[in-house]
């Protein structure tokens, strides 16, 4: 399937590891203080997918500094 025509609603670059922990920190923010069970559903699975982009990028650094 791959990735969609770009519509230009979504950027697909990959992000630094600096910026995936301030979303993770954010995300984790907002799953503390929200208490409408729905939005916290949500946000939880997205925090979930930034910490695997997190553990991929900081992976990928190790491997370059290896090299």
């Amino acid at each position: 399937m791959g990735i969609p025509l770009d519509d230009g609603l979504f950027d697909y670059t990959e992000a630094e590891p600096e910026e995936l922990c301030d979303q993770c920190s954010a995300l984790n923010f907002a799953l503390l203080t929200l208490h409408d069970k729905r939005i916290k559903e949500i946000l939880a699975f997205v925090l979930c997918e930034r910490f695997e982009m997190l553990r991929c990028a900081l992976y990928a650094s190790s491997e370059e500094f290896a090299a």
